[in-house]
Formats: C-alpha cells, structure tokens, sequence
C-alpha cells in the first residue's frame, strides 16, 4: 500500500468568491470578484457564466504538492509542516 502524503485541497487549486453587495445569487444575480490565492490573479464577474467561464480557463498552476507553498499570515510566515500534520 502507497500513502499519498498531496492535500486534498491545494493552494494552488483554492479562489476566495466576493459578492457585490447587489448580488443576489438565489435570483440568480451573480455579480462580485474571483481571486486565485496562490497567485493573487483577480477577475471581476458579472454572471454566473462568467464567473464559470474564468474558472474553467484558468490555467492551472504545475501540480506543485510535492513541495507546498509556504503559509504567509499578518504576523508573518508560518513555519512548514510536516507531511503528518495536513
């Protein structure tokens, strides 16, 4: 048996979604911004489409989970961990 020690859920896979405040996605008004938080790339949106659309042609970053990016917090960075803690 093989341990698989890559996260389930990588960095370099993650977006942080902000609603507009005149958003209203349970009537189907989708309108806010997208970021990639490995990359910082934003992309502002305006429909559900278009939020799919941005999704499903971001190029992807290298799967890089053999060596994880490293965690930055307001205190600064955070130490690595090791593989048993994830």
């Amino acid at each position: 048996m093989t341990l698989d020690d890559r996260p389930n859920h990588p960095a370099n896979r993650a977006y942080v979604l902000k609603f507009r405040r005149d958003s209203a996605p349970e009537r189907g008004v989708w309108a806010g911004r997208v970021e990639h938080v490995d990359s910082g790339r934003r992309h502002d949106f305006d429909s559900l489409e278009a939020l799919l659309a941005w999704l499903a042609a971001d190029p992807r970053p290298a799967d890089r989970s053999a060596a994880p990016s490293r965690l930055v917090s307001v205190r600064g960075p955070v130490p690595d961990r090791s593989p048993t803690d994830r």
